[in-house]
């Protein structure tokens, strides 16, 4: 029906809201506030104003700082005014202004508080990805220092291990080198009584200072062993 009355079309609009007023919706305080746009336009403020108090009391006892009951506050200014009752109509004007103020500080508040909400919600997952950040980096360490101390350990039983090994050789080979150097010692001076003695059986004394130089080689090791004998002078 309003929307009949806005491309000038009244008989339409007349008929449109007398088949929306035989409807059951159309009956109830609700329903009949629909059609105060039609009403306003057509010009019935006082039933305007009649269906629009109907609808005001819907709103007792509850919290008025909202759009629907501006909605009734404007629609009461139109009324007033269209009657040429302009005192009451500044009146209702006036409380929807105030209300209009209301209503947006409620709504600055209700976005300040949201905001404080996203932001306590973001502070919270940072400071929880920071913990979260930190943890991993100690487990990181630990484990690092872990692998470390344990590739330290094994480096150091693997050089014990070689260090024994080479102690254990060297032992091995000193205790070869002093048995042959046993024997052939035994060996070396049997040999150089055996040099002593002549041919025919007599002794060999060498010359005063004269020494024997007799060389052994044993294993990886070449010794030296010199015999010098003294000089003996006959008593005749």
């Amino acid at each position: 029906a309003y929307l009949f009355l806005q491309v000038r079309q009244p008989q339409k609009a007349a008929e449109a809201y007398r088949n929306y007023s035989a409807t059951n919706y159309a009956k109830s305080p609700w329903g009949q506030s629909e059609a105060l746009p039609y009403l306003i336009e057509s010009g019935q403020h006082r039933k305007a104003i009649a269906i629009n108090r109907n609808a005001q009391k819907l709103f007792e006892g509850q919290d008025t700082i909202n759009n629907s009951y501006l909605i009734v506050l404007d629609r009461f200014a139109r009324s007033y005014r269209g009657l040429q009752q302009h005192a009451l109509a500044d009146i209702y004007q006036k409380r929807a202004t105030v209300l209009t103020d209301s209503i947006y500080a409620r709504e600055k508040e209700s976005r300040a508080q949201e905001f404080a909400v996203i932001f306590d919600t973001q502070e919270k997952e940072a400071r929880i990805a920071q913990q979260d950040y930190q943890l991993n980096m100690q487990r990181t360490i630990t484990y690092s220092v872990s692998i470390i101390l344990m590739l330290s350990l094994v480096f150091l039983w693997i050089s014990h291990k070689h260090l024994h090994k080479i102690r254990e050789k060297n032992r091995r080979e000193a205790v070869l080198f002093l048995r042959y150097l046993t024997n052939y010692t035994r060996a070396a001076i049997l040999a150089a009584r055996t040099l002593r003695k002549t041919a025919g059986g007599q002794p060999h004394r060498p010359k005063g200072g004269e020494a024997m130089r007799i060389t052994l080689h044993i294993g990886p090791f070449t010794v030296t062993i010199i015999v010098k004998s003294k000089n003996r002078h006959s008593a005749k």
